[in-house]
């Protein structure tokens, strides 16, 4: 399945939820939290209001994507880096492969077909971005 394509401001509700979900709450409780008015612990962090109100007053296909982006627990930017493009983080200058949007890493080659002796190493999607 394909990550959603969120917009910038979406980002943060859906790192809010993967914070919480790596300290082992579940999805469908971090969405009862978000889109409920009940007042909750501090476990949900100090932002939730914040993040309540970014969701809530937003349309129906913004919220969905912020949903499908927490239960697939993956999401991807419309400026993110694809698979075959030659990328760089103004140091080093590479092709992409092997694209994770879940864990929000790729492999790094200097040679086109990504053969393993030129694998230079593995990086963080949001530290590179597209050579134009």
């Amino acid at each position: 399945m394909e990550a959603p394509l969120i917009l910038e401001d979406q980002k943060q509700i859906v790192e809010w939820a993967k914070q919480l979900l790596e300290r082992h709450s579940s999805a469908s409780i971090l969405i009862e939290v978000l889109i409920g008015d009940k007042k909750k612990s501090d476990f949900f962090g100090d932002n939730l209001n914040e993040i309540r109100e970014l969701y809530k007053n937003k349309n129906s296909y913004w919220r969905t994507q912020v949903i499908n982006a927490i239960l697939q627990q993956q999401y991807r930017l419309e400026n993110d880096i694809k698979e075959g493009q030659i990328v760089t983080d103004g140091e080093v200058v590479g092709f992409a492969d092997d694209v994770d949007y879940e864990s929000r890493t790729f492999d790094l080659y200097s040679d086109k077909e990504c053969h393993i002796d030129s694998f230079i190493d593995s990086f963080e999607i949001d530290s590179f971005k597209r050579v134009k």
